[in-house]
């Protein structure tokens, strides 16, 4: 059974929480076997709502559920799994189909949600990020000590030196957590650990957060981990573990492999092309170039291996050159799309093909860097097309972090470390970030650190050109987001674009009316008098408008707030291709204090779907909105 598990965890004092909260049953097709759902209901649809309290609300929960029938082939147990109290309004119940169909004609009902199980996707970086311990942000903000962070996730394995307390003060006196570890599990640095299986609470079944496959801890180290002697504590997009194919032509191709055997032969060996997978050859000496299986996710598939004898794995057309890397039980190397293509046209242009591989170790500053890997998520967003989707993009391929050493894995390594790639190892980067920049701004809206984040995010390389995608062609917008987080320059982005609750409200009133608004919300909300707004209307840090199907096209308000120099002058600057033309009123921003407030406009028309850039800038500090035509 797969399960995600909230922890606390204290930055240098970050605080990292893991609990468990999927739910995962065998189901079945069958009409009258029970599967299990999330409900969600509305709380005001009576003035004598229940309250809160965990009692009433179970009570509440359980009207919805239909009679048991006693005699029926189907479990009569305690359909009920688990009531929800906090940020959703609901129950999660096993039900047949001729029961759900009863509990969704009750008043109140909203949806259901068929449980299902979500798999995980799964130290150079902040080097790469700008973070070094003796300047720059890190040192600005301590570390971010104070700040607690909770992670949601298959748990924490306490003990491991990523989340060694040395140095840690306590929690602070605000933290009102606790520990469902045994004595000596959690410290000061992880502060609370909770783990929810089935629904049922941890204190009561002895549900047990600790993290058995590796994904928590490797999350939780990256958004907060320790300092490890001779280990770099985060991944990096400008790393390679370079394992060089050299074919018997005298052409060599940059691959990856985390294994590195140090007395592989570096003689040519005999190369053959075997389609899909990867075969053993545990008698002969020789390469085998093979395609990535179709029904795995691996990097490499097989097992066994003899001396001198590897394998070279060519990436998909759609990794292109997304490669990550994989530590194998037999020496190998992990080339592109595009240059396997190449090896593939040597080995049937001649009559005995050979290739070597020789493995280079760790190589450091490798470009293009950053690039978007093929798993990143891709927009536009097809609920909320005005809003601009990713918002940002930051390092997940090959990250280095904590794992738990007894994990399954194909690993023929055993160690607390492991390097994975997924979007899963992108969001804690993010995540630190924000917790360094609400340790240096307290007082920030999560609106503001997002603004932050995304108008001080590079869309250039660290070679000066536009950031590359898998295919390394220009990655659009709706690839990589704003841009590439800059920590350093997102501690001290000039101006923010705020947003508040009732901004969203004054959206979801147009959106989904005053009933739905009032779900969302969780509480009753009165639409009546209440001026509405479009996706786009909505004061987002970058711009997306449908200029190029409207008739004299669009135009939009923003409003920025000053967080830096009390007195201030920003002058706006458009970076548009040709075909579109952008009017932005007024073109001077002038501030005479922190905090105040300014409002402009943005007219755009064009000809066809486009993408550039809006820049207020003021000396050094530029705040940079993505912005994006579409037709």
């Amino acid at each position: 059974m797969h399960a995600s598990t909230p922890t606390m965890v204290q930055c240098s004092s970050l605080l990292f929480i893991a609990f468990l909260v999927a739910f995962s049953f065998t189901s079945s097709s069958s009409a009258n076997s029970l599967q299990t759902y999330v409900i969600h209901v509305q709380r005001n649809i009576a003035d004598d709502f229940p309250t809160n309290n965990a009692d009433d609300l179970e009570t509440w929960y359980r009207s919805f559920l239909p009679q048991i029938d006693t005699n029926s082939v189907v479990d009569d147990s305690d359909r009920l799994v688990y009531s929800y109290s906090k940020v959703f309004s609901g129950f999660a119940a096993r039900l047949t189909d001729e029961e759900l169909n009863l509990t969704s004609k009750k008043p109140g009902f909203v949806r259901a949600f068929p449980n299902a199980v979500i798999p995980l996707l799964t130290t150079h970086t902040p080097d790469f990020l700008g973070l070094r311990g003796s300047a720059g942000l890190w040192n600005s903000t301590n570390l971010g000590k104070g700040v607690i962070v909770g992670v949601l996730d298959s748990g924490i394995l306490p003990g491991h030196p990523s989340f060694d307390d040395n140095g840690v003060p306590p929690p602070p006196a605000r933290w009102k957590g606790r520990c469902d570890f045994g004595p000596g599990g959690c410290n000061n640095k992880i502060i609370g650990a909770r783990a929810f299986l089935s629904g049922n609470d941890a204190a009561s079944n002895a549900t047990d957060p600790t993290d058995d496959e590796g994904h928590g801890s490797h999350t939780a180290s990256t958004i907060s981990g320790n300092f490890v002697r001779d280990v770099g504590s985060f991944g990096t997009t400008d790393r390679s573990f370079r394992a060089t194919v050299k074919l018997g032509d005298g052409r060599e191709f940059y691959g990856e492999s985390l294994y590195q055997p140090k007395n592989f032969t570096s003689r040519p060996l005999p190369l053959s092309y075997h389609r899909n997978t990867c075969p053993v050859f545990a008698n002969r000496d020789g390469l085998v170039l093979c395609d990535p299986s179709r029904d795995s996710n691996s990097n490499l598939i097989g097992a066994g291996a003899a001396v001198n004898v590897g394998a070279i794995r060519v990436n998909s057309e759609e990794q292109g050159y997304t490669i990550p890397a994989s530590d194998l039980p037999y020496p190998g190397s992990a080339v592109s799309f595009a240059d396997g293509v190449k090896i593939k046209e040597y080995i049937a242009s001649v009559n005995n093909p050979t290739a070597s591989i020789s493995f280079n170790g760790t190589v450091l500053g490798v470009s293009p860097a950053p690039t978007v890997a093929f798993f990143s998520s891709r927009g536009p967003s097809l609920v909320v097309p005005g809003l601009l989707k990713p918002d940002i993009s930051g390092p997940g391929l090959n990250i280095l972090a904590a794992w738990n050493r007894n994990a399954n894995s194909r690993s023929s390594y055993k160690v607390p470390f492991n390097v994975v790639s997924g979007t899963s190892m992108a969001t804690p980067h993010i995540s630190g970030v924000a917790a360094l920049i609400k340790s240096l701004h307290s007082d920030w809206s999560p609106a503001m650190i997002k603004s932050a984040i995304m108008t001080s995010s590079d869309f250039q390389d660290r070679d000066g050109n536009r950031v590359k995608d898998e295919q390394l062609e220009d990655a659009s917008f709706y690839a990589m987001g704003a841009g590439h987080v800059n920590p350093s320059k997102a501690a001290r982005p000039g101006l923010v674009y705020d947003l508040a609750a009732d901004d969203y409200i004054a959206y979801l009133c147009g959106a989904v009316g005053e009933n739905g608004t009032s779900i969302v919300a969780r509480r009753s909300v009165s639409c009546s008098g209440v001026k509405t707004v479009k996706d786009f209307e909505l004061n987002y840090p970058t711009i997306t408008v449908a200029a190029a199907s409207t008739s004299g096209g669009v135009t939009v308000n923003r409003t920025v707030t000053n967080v830096g120099s009390a007195t201030a002058e920003y002058k706006a600057e458009v970076d548009v291709p040709e075909g579109v033309n952008v009017t932005v009123t007024p073109g001077t921003l002038n501030f005479s204090k922190v905090n105040e407030k300014l409002t402009f406009s943005v007219s755009v028309t064009a000809a066809a779907a486009a993408e550039g850039n809006l820049k207020w800038i003021s000396g050094d500090t530029v705040v940079r909105s993505a912005l994006v035509v579409t037709a």
